[in-house]
């Protein structure tokens, strides 16, 4: 699910995003809300945020994606709630750059190249 620039606000509710190079890439000043979703088996990451992007994640599961649970590039804000961020393939969530990254009430674990 690719949402970019400046899009009007996206909300995903109770859906499974898997299969692709990146399960959600966000660019730009984009704004998103995901609540109850799986977002798994995604070869790059499981979520990819650069540049303004500002996404909201409550109650999502980020798990068992080849690549990073959650890559933030650039001066992105996202915040997690409730989440659950395991056993990615690299990093649970790594953030380079001025990323700004609020995790709340969230389990992260089981990253094979660290959380």
């Amino acid at each position: 699910l690719g949402v970019m620039d400046d899009a009007c606000p996206v909300f995903v509710d109770n859906s499974v995003l898997s299969n692709r190079s990146g399960g959600v890439v966000m660019a730009g000043s984009a704004s998103a809300i995901f609540i109850g979703n799986t977002i798994a088996g995604n070869s790059f990451a499981g979520i990819g945020l650069k540049e303004n992007a500002k996404p909201l994640f409550d109650g999502t599961v980020i798990r068992e994606n080849h690549g990073y649970g959650v890559l933030m590039q650039g001066s992105c804000q996202a915040t997690f709630q409730s989440c659950s961020i395991e056993a990615n393939q690299k990093s649970g969530v790594c953030g380079t750059g001025k990323t700004s990254i609020t995790i709340d009430d969230c389990h992260v674990s089981g990253a094979r190249g660290g959380s």
